[in-house]
C-alpha cells in the first residue's frame, strides 16, 4: 500500500462460516464492512499509518476515525520486531472495543487474532485456517 490507498475489511463467505465464536463488541446486526480506512504515511519497508474507522457499533462509527501506526525493526540477528500502536484518544467506545480483557479473546479486542494470522500468512504465504 502506499499513501492514499485506501482498504475497508469485509468478512467473506467462508470466514462467516468457520468463525467459532462471537466477535467482542460486535452488534449482530453490523454492517458488512466493519472496518475501513485510509493509508496516510507509507515507508517501506519500515512504517505504516493509516486511519481506522471501526463500524462494530454506532457508537464506534460515530467517533470517528483512530490512527494505527505499523513500525518494523530489525532486532538481531534476524529478527524483526513488530510494534502496533493503536491512539483511540477521543475514542471511548473503539478504546474498549480494541483492549478488551475479556479471557475468552485474549485481551485486546482481536488483535491478538489480527497479528498471529498476519504471522501465518508472512511464514507460510498462506491465510490461516479458522
Amino acid at each position: 500500500m502506499r499513501s492514499g490507498s485506501r482498504r475497508r475489511d469485509e468478512p467473506r463467505e467462508d470466514d462467516l462460516d468457520a468463525r467459532p465464536l462471537p466477535l467482542p463488541g460486535v452488534d449482530d446486526d453490523a454492517p458488512e464492512v466493519l472496518i475501513d480506512g485510509e493509508v496516510l504515511e507509507c515507508e517501506v519497508p519500515t512504517r505504516l499509518v493509516q486511519t481506522w474507522r471501526a463500524h462494530f457499533t454506532p457508537e464506534t462509527s460515530a467517533e470517528g476515525f483512530t490512527r494505527l501506526t505499523w513500525e518494523l525493526e530489525e532486532d538481531p540477528p534476524g529478527i524483526t520486531r513488530l510494534t502496533v500502536t493503536h491512539d483511540v484518544e477521543n475514542a471511548p467506545a473503539v478504546a474498549v472495543a480494541t483492549t478488551g480483557d475479556d479471557p475468552l479473546y485474549q485481551g485486546g479486542g482481536g488483535w491478538a487474532w489480527i497479528l498471529s494470522d498476519l504471522k501465518t500468512f508472512l511464514e507460510t504465504g498462506e491465510p490461516s485456517q479458522a
